[in-house]
């Protein structure tokens, strides 16, 4: 379910960025270097998971550690290590490096 989420915000945060830009800019395949979401960001070369400050925020009201926050995030990132998504004028097409 968290796979769904992410991947939903990466096609929501490209759907508003083609808005600005022409379609056919946006042709051709694309590897996944940052994962963000309102809460979260994972930049996937270094695997380095920031929180947003309304994130802190939340974790020091809760007294709760953000380590474990970071480490689900990380999770759910490395199913997207590796992921490049071609954008066609026939579609949208997920692939996978060989190997995974």
């Amino acid at each position: 379910m968290k796979k769904l989420f992410y991947l939903y915000s990466l096609l929501c945060g490209v759907a508003a960025f083609a808005q600005s830009i022409a379609s056919k800019e946006l042709l051709g395949t694309w590897k996944v270097d940052v994962i963000t979401t309102p809460d979260l960001t994972v930049d996937m070369q270094s695997m380095e998971v920031t929180l947003s400050p309304e994130t802190l925020e939340w974790a020091k009201k809760k007294n709760k550690s953000t380590d474990g926050l970071k480490k689900d995030a990380l999770k759910n990132a490395r199913g997207y290590t590796g992921v490049t998504y071609s954008f066609l004028p026939q579609g949208v097409y997920k692939e996978q490096k060989p190997g995974r």
